[in-house]
């Protein structure tokens, strides 16, 4: 699409946002071009100027364009930072305001079958559980349940931090965490995380596992979060990579 549509049902802002986006990742626009004008975007798509700056806005708060005062707007660099990214570093990006409140730091002496698999746990080997509320902009999104071997992070369960908890790992105990892998499903709240959330037991959730390891391949975190259906919104990219397709 390369033109507002009038009937489409979107909101023209939205359409105006994804068209700027793909032509960025296209690179149709490319790091550090100038991105056309206000008076260029209105006499190409007969949009408002108010519906414009509501696009632009929206991709300035994503990271994909920034403003210089007096001169325009211009395509920012690709996202490079090669680390995997929790949710602090992820909501920072894409410019929310991130915070936390722990519900609950505890040792774990006996977890259950399921875990014990998923760390390959020896006997009598203990986890730490790591319950926290994740906040965007000052507003409740998620509950975090992270698992993680008490035997190699200790300190962790003095639970003497709110920020990132892999910020912690890499600062405190030198961990590099290479990749980590998500499983998505629908759920319904029970009752004690919708009394969290202040909303009604039952209402619509999404479960979201996931798992982070390090450089061999250990698990170095399992967390199960449970965000609350009336705020999740996922954007999911596709690329083709020498031919072959990759999600």
């Amino acid at each position: 699409m390369d033109k507002v549509d009038k009937n489409n049902y979107k909101p023209f802002y939205h359409q105006l946002e994804d068209i700027l986006r793909e032509k960025i990742e296209n690179r149709e626009l490319k790091p550090h071009e100038k991105i056309p004008s206000e008076n260029e975007l209105k006499k190409n798509h007969n949009i408002s100027r108010s519906t414009i700056r509501k696009a632009i806005n929206s991709l300035v708060k994503s990271g994909l364009i920034y403003r210089i005062q007096g001169k325009g707007t211009y395509v920012a660099e690709p996202y490079k930072k090669n680390l995997v990214q929790g949710f602090t570093e992820k909501m920072k990006f894409y410019g929310f305001e991130p915070s936390s409140k722990i519900l609950e730091i505890k040792k774990i002496d006996k977890p259950t079958e399921s875990i014990s698999k998923k760390f390959s746990l020896e006997e009598n080997e203990k986890l730490i559980k790591i319950k926290r509320l994740r906040y965007i902009d000052k507003n409740p999104l998620l509950i975090s349940n992270s698992y993680l071997n008490l035997s190699k992070y200790p300190s962790l369960i003095k639970g003497d931090y709110d920020g990132s908890l892999y910020n912690e790992l890499r600062d405190r105990f030198n961990i590099t965490l290479e990749w980590n892998e998500d499983f998505i499903e629908p759920i319904l709240l029970s009752g004690e995380d919708a009394e969290i959330f202040k909303l009604e037991k039952g209402s619509p959730a999404l479960l979201i596992e996931r798992y982070t390891y390090g450089v061999d391949n250990d698990l170095i975190e399992y967390c199960e979060s449970i965000v609350r259906g009336d705020k999740a919104k996922f954007y999911l990219k596709h690329n083709n990579t020498n031919g072959k397709k990759s999600t």
